[in-house]
């Protein structure tokens, strides 16, 4: 296997854009969202750390805990829905017996809403209130906040959705 010569395209590279382009904007925000939630999972969702004579030690829980696996089922599931019919398939193809109400844009807000409530779940039950202890901290971390963005940018992208029309 070569590597491509300079000016060359990488025909991976170009089957990525053209599927890219071919989805709606709501569903480009809702399946970007939905990645990113899911790679800020691994990131610090709560840290606490301690410091008492010249010593100090410090700890830090990812998404992969309590009510953030909520959150990334929720990402999981908008991620699907949203990358499905670029692979010929369609939600309502896979579960006919699903009502007709019952839409992408629909099952794309629901998801968003599920990851945003996992992660607002996960922030009013790991904020724990250590008092004013001298040398010790803990609180919520940035992978927390960048996930509850990404559960709200997932719902948006799912209200977009509802206007623009279906791939399948």
């Amino acid at each position: 296997m070569g590597m491509n010569q300079p000016g060359q395209s990488n025909q991976q590279v170009e089957q990525a854009k053209q599927m890219w382009s071919n989805l709606t904007r709501g569903r480009q925000i809702a399946v970007a969202a939905a990645v990113v939630g899911l790679i800020v999972s691994f990131l610090p969702w709560y840290s606490a750390s301690a410091s008492y004579l010249g010593q100090s030690v410090s700890s830090s829980a990812n998404g992969w805990a309590s009510w953030g696996y909520l959150a990334i089922l929720g990402f999981i599931v908008a991620a699907v829905v949203v990358l499905l019919p670029l692979f010929g398939r369609s939600v309502r193809g896979i579960i006919p017996s699903l009502p007709p109400t019952i839409t992408d844009a629909r099952l794309v807000m629901g998801a968003g809403g599920v990851a945003l409530i996992g992660a607002l779940l996960y922030l009013l039950t790991t904020n724990k209130d250590i008092g004013n202890v001298p040398g010790v901290s803990a609180g919520p971390s940035i992978g927390l906040y960048i996930a509850l963005v990404c559960g709200a940018a997932v719902a948006a992208g799912g209200y977009l959705m509802q206007t623009e029309p279906d791939l399948v």
